[in-house]
């Protein structure tokens, strides 16, 4: 079964023991200076999906995928699928059946296999298992992030540069995180699973406190002391990473 979450509340298609859909609460548990970040302050614009994937490697072959780690988070991103493979197989059999929510696309991000939700067993498992279970998330294109600090000296931490591109217009981009409120964020996102919430770098900053021209984001970020950010994943190849088999 699929689930989908949003506003800081997980929702799951589901049902408990009694036949009744479920829901509970992913916020995390925020520590005093984090005190204003509230319960919808983790959240993707738009639904987020996480559903199971079982894959048997037939005769020693593929998998079926190349991923790459992404940068900033636990999980590995899905860039291409390999033909005559085993994802090959369970993408056709979802779409035979009418199940094309289940059908796993480049961008997809695994979070979790056969249970472990930290790269470098995830990707030991990927290697040396015959039979894996995939918990993959499909996230949201835009999504929000709310950080405040206690004086204009103390940075965000969030470091964005401006990016021309080939038709003359320009962007914000998030090129890294420092120590500070935007770290702390992604700290209490990454501890609640919430990865969909975490700041990476790569992301463009579509608005900041409701500001959509570049300076006027930018002078934000130098002098308030509380941003509301909406930002966007770009559909573009990670940089400087090869991708594993």
């Amino acid at each position: 079964a699929q689930s989908v979450w949003g506003m800081g509340t997980f929702m799951s298609e589901d049902k408990d023991a009694s036949g009744e859909q479920f829901s509970g609460s992913t916020s995390p548990e925020l520590s005093p200076d984090q005190r204003d970040m509230d319960d919808d302050s983790v959240h993707s614009c738009g639904q987020n999906a996480r559903f199971i994937v079982d894959l048997v490697r037939y005769n020693h072959g593929s998998l079926g995928f190349w991923h790459v780690p992404l940068p900033g988070t636990p999980a590995l991103m899905i860039m291409q699928e390999i033909p005559h493979s085993a994802l090959s197989r369970w993408n056709a059999e979802c779409k035979s059946r009418g199940d094309s929510d289940s059908v796993v696309h480049p961008g997809d991000l695994i979070v979790e296999v056969e249970g472990a939700d930290d790269q470098l067993t995830m990707r030991r498992h990927l290697r040396e298992r015959d039979a894996v279970s995939l918990t993959i998330e499909r996230w949201a294109t835009h999504w929000q992030a709310k950080l405040q600090r206690d004086s204009v000296e103390q940075p965000f931490g969030i470091e964005v540069e401006v990016e021309l591109r080939a038709d003359g217009s320009k962007r914000l981009i998030v090129f890294g995180i420092t120590d500070g409120p935007a770290k702390a964020w992604n700290g209490v996102a990454s501890s609640a699973k919430q990865y969909h919430a975490i700041i990476v770098p790569g992301a463009e900053v579509l608005s900041v406190s409701g500001h959509t021209d570049i300076l006027a984001m930018q002078d934000c970020l130098d002098n308030a002391l509380k941003v509301d950010l909406v930002l966007r994943r770009l559909p573009s190849p990670i940089p400087g990473t090869a991708p594993y088999h």
